[in-house]
């Protein structure tokens, strides 16, 4: 015979109604056990005795405490960030020395206000004074390589410390405009980082944020004839690449050297030009090792060209010598003090070579950064 349902209604009359018997049952039971001494401790003639009772400060109590709750997971506040024009890296300054640094904050000063020259007042200005400034000003203040055009040999005059450059690709009045569009975007990049976060973690966040957002502009790159020069000047800038989504190898560099110093991270940039090829990528110092990342060539949001090892950096790059890299004139080299990137640290991103986007989660419980490729994930260590 099929078994019938009862109606839900009906069915929970009928457990309600099978509880109040079972309770009764329950009652007589213990009632009973008083009754004839079956619970110690309450009377009666067992083993137990009076002074096994409970004393005031064994009396059970009716508790909440018994649910466990689990441990919170430290956070970290979101970073409080505006946009500081004056700052720059140790590798930066260490390239262009004191001086230039201290000039390029005049410049970028007095462009941020409209003018279009500043007088230095230096005793002496060293041969390639005006070109460390510029190179500094560049990597400093993105907006000044997108809307002014300084040469840096024709435009400054050693013998009254003048240093002059023109307003392009906007107006005057509308310079406000781009300052504010430019500041809204550095703060959306920084907002992927948290107080506290370390250097390896910056890195990476930043890194991941660019590379995940920017694409290449070929257009640029293959046609440039069809631009006029300050087109140009406008689409390879840092501001295009961070503020438009499009740039190439130079604009890359350069918005990575910005943000890392923005991030208190070390950084510059460096280049090779040779027979073979043209190109630009960054220098980073983390935890105290040199690497070379490449914005560029993980655009798409790939991990491919973290962290590289000067002998990963030349292999399979398509003509990069260790011998025709530079920055500004320096070699890394050089500028190094004779170190020569060689720390290991990131060589498992060069096992998991993809062109599909990498998503990078950084644990800040246990300092790893979490990389996951479709349904594949590995980590690394953030730790010092």
């Amino acid at each position: 015979m099929k078994k019938q349902h009862l109606p839900i209604e009906c069915a929970e009359n009928g457990r309600k109604a099978g509880r109040q018997v079972l309770l009764k049952l329950l009652i007589m039971i213990v009632c009973a056990a008083a009754v004839f001494g079956l619970f110690g401790g309450c009377g009666g003639s067992g083993e137990n005795n009076p002074t096994d009772a409970p004393t005031p400060a064994q009396t059970i109590r009716p508790t909440t405490a018994a649910v466990p709750t689990e441990t919170p997971m430290p956070t970290r506040a979101p970073l409080v960030y505006s946009p500081d024009y004056h700052k720059t890296t140790p590798l930066m300054t260490k390239l262009v020395g004191e001086q230039a640094i201290k000039a390029a904050r005049m410049v970028v000063d007095a462009f941020l206000k409209g003018e279009t020259s500043v007088k230095f007042g230096f005793d002496s200005y060293e041969p390639t004074f005006a070109m460390n400034t510029v190179f500094a000003v560049n990597r400093m203040c993105p907006l000044f390589t997108a809307f002014a055009l300084c040469n840096d040999y024709r435009d400054f005059d050693a013998s009254t410390g003048v240093l002059k450059w023109k307003i392009i690709n906007v107006e005057p009045n509308e310079l406000d405009e781009k300052l504010q569009k430019f500041e809204t975007t550095a703060i959306d990049f920084m907002s992927v980082l948290r107080e506290g976060d370390n250097e390896t973690e910056r890195a990476l966040l930043l890194y991941s944020r660019l590379t995940a957002y920017a694409q290449y502009d070929y257009e640029a790159y293959e046609n440039p004839q069809n631009l006029t020069e300050d087109e140009y000047i406008y689409r390879t800038s840092a501001y295009s690449v961070m503020c438009d989504g499009m740039g190439i190898c130079y604009s890359f560099a350069e918005a990575m050297t910005f943000l890392c110093a923005q991030a208190d991270i070390d950084c510059i940039e460096v280049n090779c030009i040779n027979d073979s090829i043209a190109h630009q990528w960054n220098l980073i110092k983390l935890d105290g090792e040199y690497y070379y990342c490449d914005a560029t060539w993980d655009v798409g949001g790939t991990f491919n060209y973290f962290g590289m090892t000067t002998d990963e950096r030349i292999k399979d790059s398509g003509g990069i010598k260790a011998e025709d890299m530079r920055s500004l004139s320096v070699s890394p080299e050089e500028l190094l003090d004779g170190v020569v990137p060689s720390d290991t640290r990131f060589a498992v991103l060069r096992e998991h070579v993809t062109s599909m986007p990498v998503t990078v989660e950084i644990d800040r419980v246990n300092d790893r950064a979490v990389f996951t490729v479709g349904n594949e994930s590995y980590s690394i260590s953030c730790g010092n």
